[in-house]
């Protein structure tokens, strides 16, 4: 079995910053076996992993995850100059995927969190 956690790297955002903001997927396979995962994380309309905030959804193939381990992929997320004070909901998803292929998928699990950004 496969779990995800969300962890943002400042836990808040404010208004007019430049740099980005990093959110961990911490992936945990708590299962038996070794998993095949990838994760994928989803932002709302004024977040973005580039600068312009035109790209909202990034997926990274992760691998082999052994039993009892714990890996954590960081995205490097940015605000749009035209951000308003609010709560922004941020997806991650792991697939787990079957037989080694990608393109296969036998779960998917999700985990949601909320960015707070103030003045």
């Amino acid at each position: 079995m496969v779990s995800i956690k969300l962890r943002l790297t400042p836990i808040r955002l404010i208004l007019g910053q430049k740099q980005p903001l990093i959110v961990d997927a911490i992936i945990k396979n708590s299962g038996a076996e070794s998993r095949v995962v990838s994760v994928k994380v989803k932002l709302p309309q004024m977040l973005g992993f580039d600068g312009s905030c035109l790209v909202k959804e990034e997926r990274k193939r992760v691998g082999f995850l052994k039993a009892g381990t714990e890996k954590t992929i960081p995205f490097k997320v940015y605000s749009s100059p035209i951000i308003r004070e609010g709560v922004y909901s941020i997806i991650g998803q792991v697939t787990e995927h079957e037989n080694e292929r990608y393109d296969k998928v036998q779960n998917v699990v999700e985990a949601v969190t909320e960015l707070r950004v103030m003045k």
